[in-house]
């Protein structure tokens, strides 16, 4: 007769495997957190920010592996003037950006960003370099389970152009 009980016992661990896993980032959760406070640009920080402008995206991620997440994207740009060695600068940037997870089975999720930085610069008519207007920051969200780990990479321009690069798996935003 202790077969019976050994046997359920057996199925209750077996389902209690199947389910979420304990580190899994719960829906709600936000995993990015990035203000120009944040800024890895010693001169943002102090940076004069004008108007900002603020968009939403969405943003659904199926990792290398098949793990599928759901995350919602807040981005907000604005005009910057700021002081850079002996030159002023007046620029375009990502001010802040925050992403928080919609739904999520699996995964262990952590964000960060770098910068703002200056877009590669193009030779102009008189030779010299121009800087193109609209600052980026380069953004990771790494997604563990286990031993496997992926990273979902996007860029923020500073018109709030959000573009994937180097995404393990497949992104879409919208």
């Amino acid at each position: 007769m202790k077969r019976p009980r050994l046997l359920a016992s057996l199925a209750l661990l077996a389902a209690a495997a199947c389910g979420k896993p304990k580190d899994a980032t719960p829906a709600g959760t936000t995993v990015l957190d990035w203000t120009t406070a944040n800024a890895s640009r010693a001169t943002i920080p102090t940076a004069k920010i004008g108007a900002r402008k603020a968009q939403d995206a969405k943003v659904v991620w199926t990792t290398a592996m098949g793990d599928k997440v759901e995350m919602t994207l807040h981005v907000e740009t604005a005009p910057v003037e700021f002081d850079e060695g002996k030159e002023h600068v007046s620029q375009t940037s990502p001010v802040a950006v925050a992403m928080k997870v919609t739904a999520n089975d699996k995964l262990a999720l952590k964000g960060s960003c770098d910068g703002p930085n200056y877009q590669m610069p193009s030779v102009g008519a008189d030779g010299g370099f121009v800087t193109p207007q609209g600052m980026l920051l380069d953004c990771n969200v790494n997604a563990t389970l286990g031993p496997s780990n992926d990273i979902l990479s996007f860029r923020v321009d500073g018109a709030g152009k959000v573009e994937p690069w180097g995404v393990g798996g497949k992104v879409d935003i919208r």
